[in-house]
């Protein structure tokens, strides 16, 4: 039996799943903040809570809800990535979301590589992440840094000029727009059948059989076995 090699920590297990879960309930309550055309979604959630509150506005009873589940959620987020942070910066230059090989060259490669292994079937050569996956993770970074900071500059409008405020609010806007596109391609390439082992990895065990990372992922294979993590029999 193919001995079992730990690929992500509890930690990073533990922020990925909660993770999912802040981020839709940030997607959802910020649709109607975004535009006026997401309303019914805080009007669905306004029923209820005007029958509770006894404000007879519903939209107003909505959108205060929605606000109330962005903000919140925005900030328990925000708690929650600070451990996290502090022990990806802690190994920042080993991260996987950095290329194997840089270059335009490389990067081309990259994604000619993912075309052949998810378009055609076709075995490939990947590190612990291929090059799409490694560049959502660092879009990610990015998106969230700027989702971050513009959020709570609108949260403390007050303390910035008019221009600033707006500023921020047209940042954030775009900011989402991009992380949602990234999402939605992440979620379907993460429940996509041949990932069902990093999907499992990540999600449940947090573990690969060795076999499958010196099969699927022999450029992360050859760097664990450079860092001594896997030692092979020998007879």
């Amino acid at each position: 039996m193919s001995k079992k090699i730990t690929v992500y920590s509890n930690m990073e297990r533990w922020f990925h799943s909660h993770l999912v879960h802040f981020v839709a309930f940030m997607f959802i309550s910020g649709l109607p903040v975004l535009s006026h055309k997401f309303d019914f979604i805080a009007y669905g959630a306004g029923i209820p809570m005007a029958a509770l509150t006894g404000n007879g506005d519903i939209l107003s009873a909505g959108m205060s809800l929605m606000r109330f589940i962005h903000y919140s959620s925005a900030f328990l987020l925000t708690m929650m990535a600070i451990p996290f942070s502090v022990m990806m910066l802690r190994k920042f230059t080993k991260l996987s979301m950095w290329p194997d090989k840089w270059g335009v060259k490389a990067t081309i490669d990259g994604f000619k590589e993912m075309w052949k292994f998810y378009i055609n079937q076709e075995h490939v050569r990947f590190g612990k992440m291929n090059a799409g996956q490694k560049f959502f993770a660092q879009g990610v970074v990015i998106f969230m840094i700027v989702l971050t900071v513009s959020g709570y500059m609108l949260i403390f409008r007050d303390a910035f000029s008019v221009e600033t405020a707006a500023l921020a609010r047209g940042a954030h806007a775009i900011a989402f727009i991009f992380l949602s596109f990234l999402l939605m391609i992440h979620v379907y390439l993460a429940t996509h059948p041949t990932n069902k082992n990093s999907y499992s990895a990540m999600f449940k065990t947090g573990k690969m059989d060795e076999e499958f990372i010196k099969d699927h992922h022999g450029i992360y294979y050859d760097k664990l076995k450079k860092e001594e993590k896997i030692k092979e029999d020998t007879d």
